[in-house]
């Protein structure tokens, strides 16, 4: 059997992002991580970094991660995707990396060998948090957002991190899927129902929800 870790939105976590340790057969699908490792430990409140800051796999054998979002902090020093221990049959395909701060994206040689069609872009959400105590934010993708459409449909789920039904024939990269023409859980304000997407209603909070 398979281990599916898919449709999860991971943001200023402590020490680690979207992390797999010694677990074999992962699938890491659709997935958006932000901004992770902000502390040395799930306790520490002070930004003096973590290990596996963005999405990584430690000692597993034939796992995959497509279709993902990864923003890091530059500074902290770690890559966006990141091996540790893990052989040749893992995959790597279609995900977006990014850095934020001031020294450059750091890219692991492992990962470069074998990931395929990855995306070294802003990937241009809606709202993303400011810092690690925002309560309002959205990593829905902006129309501008290299993510749309822009996924293989082997690894698409059939939902997105809101239960919205996602293109699984083009889908969206990372965990919210694009909604051309209409609102969904997450991407804009609605003043009414009209404004959303087919089975959604505008709520009291502005909101389209199923």
């Amino acid at each position: 059997g398979r281990i599916l870790v898919a449709n999860n939105v991971a943001y200023y976590n402590g020490y680690s992002g979207i992390h797999n340790n010694d677990g074999d057969n992962v699938d890491f699908f659709s997935n958006t991580a932000y901004m992770n490792s902000y502390t040395a430990s799930v306790t520490y409140d002070y930004h003096n970094g973590g290990g596996n800051i963005g999405i990584s796999i430690s000692d597993g054998k034939d796992c995959k991660i497509g279709n993902n979002i990864a923003v890091v902090d530059t500074d902290v020093g770690g890559p966006a995707i990141s091996f540790m221990g893990v052989n040749k049959e893992a995959e790597v395909n279609s995900n977006i990396v990014w850095g934020l701060g001031t020294a450059p994206l750091r890219f692991d040689n492992d990962v470069v060998d074998v990931e395929r069609n990855t995306i070294n872009a802003n990937p241009n959400f809606e709202e993303p948090p400011a810092n690690h105590y925002a309560t309002e934010f959205s990593f829905a993708p902006l129309s501008t957002s290299p993510a749309i459409g822009d996924g293989k449909s082997r690894f698409a789920m059939d939902v997105d991190y809101f239960g919205d039904i996602r293109d699984t024939s083009n889908p969206t990269i990372g965990a919210i899927e694009n909604f051309p023409g209409c609102l969904a859980h997450g991407q804009g304000m609605c003043s009414s129902t009209e404004d959303c997407c087919s089975a959604h209603v505008c709520q009291g909070d502005g909101i389209c929800r199923v």
